[in-house]
């Protein structure tokens, strides 16, 4: 409990950061980070969003005293514009998306 709340705030504050343009929204348990991006938003922006938010909110879930083996943290990415899903990965999703992916995934979020 003592960890908990020595980094509770700080891990509040990297969920919600707001370098990049994505607009996310984290479950209250921790366990989905919905991304929202649309036509204008950069790979570079995406990767730092998927690496920074589930991370902590992995974190902050084991901190809570949940084992490693069920804090479990999905991400679901929204072509905001549509409201449709063109992602969906867990921790045992290799992540590879180069330029050319992400450019194909955007599109296919307007169709």
């Amino acid at each position: 409990e003592k960890n908990y709340n020595l980094y509770y705030d700080d891990i509040i504050k990297a969920v919600n950061h707001k370098e990049s343009e994505v607009k996310e929204e984290v479950t209250y348990d921790f366990s989905i980070v919905t991304l929202y991006v649309n036509a204008e938003t950069e790979l570079y922006d995406f990767l730092r969003s998927i690496m920074v938010t589930p991370g902590t909110c992995y974190m902050l879930k084991l901190l809570q005293g949940i084992p490693r083996e069920e804090a479990n943290v999905d991400v679901v990415v929204i072509y905001e514009p549509t409201g449709k899903e063109i992602l969906k990965f867990d921790k045992n999703t290799k992540m590879n998306i180069n330029q050319e992916d992400w450019a194909k995934l955007l599109e296919n979020g307007k169709n």
